[in-house]
């Protein structure tokens, strides 16, 4: 996919670089040789069902969804190389999860909030 190279320059402070790497090397396989303004939604919706095909969470093909958005975004806003991003449809990530402190978060929690406070939270 051309643009790849700019974009990767630009973020190579991201946190979740490593992972991104990853599902571009996956995502290369269906984008090899095409150029941004041919990547339409069409094209998006079928890697995206191919990504479902391996058996991976919905959240996951989200990510991949929310990767190449920015990147189209990025083509479009920034470099202006294409006209028009397609519009992308994210998947049902179901119902939001449970997270529960850890033992060491509650503690802090506990050492910052006032006396009264904290013995609710106790």
């Amino acid at each position: 996919m051309k643009g790849l190279d700019s974009w990767l320059r630009e973020l190579i402070h991201k946190r979740s670089l490593k992972d991104d790497k990853c599902q571009l090397k996956w995502v290369n396989t269906y984008l090899y040789n095409k150029k941004l303004n041919e990547i339409d939604n069409d094209m998006i919706e079928e890697i995206a069902k191919k990504k479902e095909q391996t058996n991976v969470s919905p959240a996951r093909v989200n990510r991949l969804l929310a990767l190449l958005r920015s990147i189209l975004n990025k083509a479009e806003r920034k470099w202006k190389c294409i006209e028009k991003a397609p519009t992308l449809c994210m998947r049902n990530e179901g119902l939001e999860r449970e997270r529960w402190s850890s033992k060491e978060e509650a503690e802090r929690l506990l050492m910052e909030l006032p006396s009264h406070l904290a013995n609710l939270a106790a």
